[in-house]
């Protein structure tokens, strides 16, 4: 990514990775630093870069010989204004030469290992929070303490995290062979992630899942209606794998409602799922269940709304005539 970081955290909808320049015992802190960021990311949390970068420091712990270092640079004065610091963005972080990025995060580091400190056992988010506003009326007292505020992390590896034991178990050869396949897939190479996962699966519904995504990458439809469908026998609740299934039954003439209902109950906000499964209990004659999915879509597209409409008025004069069967359908028409 750069000249100063040795590890980056690459987040999204469906994947969180963290990214090692190489597996060594130093980079333990690094590994540690990112893992933070996940879990900030998972939890909701939007930070200025200062107080992200600086938790990240903090809770991922620093080595003995740096936190000294960086307390030298600080009584130095070879620390950034209070203001340069907090209006530091995320691309001009990562853009940093090694010298700049040294004074950012290790001033980053104090700062947070400095009301990390003041707060105590008693901190808690409504803090935190207060601090990434920046809505610092103690902002000239920090600016004098600074400097000798960091004295308590030079010998502790940061916030004390080398005390914390992690316990963690291997992970199972059917998982490893489902992640390499993940990589595999993200570099484009989707014959590599098919045969990873041709080794076997055992009852795996991620890896179902992926391999229907990678049948169906190429170009082989029937394969991957059969992988989706096994993802969800086994269980698999994802969005993304329950969508592609729905529309590989209806292009097989399969049975989509199964599916479509376990859709719009993982996200009752996705109003195409609604629609289609209204589509589906209109042609059941279920005019009062299709009705009930209508009546919950939140805004249909321009290109939905006549459908829109006519479903509504079908639907309403079923409930109306409680016509079912051959007859109902007929008198629809």
């Amino acid at each position: 990514m750069n000249s100063h970081s040795p590890a980056y955290f690459a987040g999204g909808p469906e994947q969180a990775t963290i990214v090692l320049g190489r597996l060594a015992e130093d980079q333990r802190t690094a590994l540690r630093h990112e893992y933070v960021h996940y879990l900030m990311r998972a939890g909701g949390r939007k930070w200025p870069v200062w107080l992200d970068e600086g938790m990240a420091e903090y809770f991922g712990g620093v080595t003995e010989s740096r936190a000294k270092a960086r307390m030298r640079r600080l009584r130095g004065r070879g620390w950034m204004e209070l203001e340069e610091l907090m209006s530091v963005g995320r691309q001009a972080a990562l853009s940093m030469g090694t010298e700049e990025a040294e004074r950012f995060y290790g001033e980053s580091w104090a700062l947070v290992g400095l009301l990390m400190e003041r707060c105590g056992a008693a901190c808690g988010w409504s803090d935190v929070e207060r601090w990434a506003s920046g809505d610092l009326g103690e902002r000239s007292e920090l600016k004098r303490t600074l400097r000798r505020g960091v004295e308590h992390l030079s010998g502790r590896g940061g916030g004390g995290v080398e005390r914390v034991e992690a316990r963690v178990r291997p992970m199972a050869e059917g998982e490893v062979r489902v992640v390499l396949a993940a990589v595999r897939m993200q570099v484009g190479d989707l014959s590599g992630a098919r045969a990873r996962l041709s080794e076997g699966l055992e009852g795996s519904a991620e890896g179902w899942g992926l391999l229907g995504e990678v049948e169906l990458r190429q170009g082989r439809r029937e394969e991957a209606r059969k992988a989706y469908r096994e993802a969800v026998r086994l269980g698999s609740m994802e969005k993304r794998v329950l969508w592609q299934l729905a529309v590989l039954e209806q292009d097989a003439g399969g049975e989509m409602v199964p599916v479509l209902e376990k859709l719009v109950a993982v996200d009752p906000g996705f109003d195409e799922a609604r629609l289609a499964l209204s589509s589906q209990y209109l042609r059941q004659h279920r005019y009062a269940e299709a009705l009930a999915q209508l009546r919950s879509v939140r805004a249909a597209s321009r290109e939905q709304s006549d459908y829109y409409q006519q479903a509504m008025a079908a639907a309403e004069w079923g409930v109306q005539v409680g016509w079912h069967g051959d007859a109902g359908r007929g008198a629809l028409e």
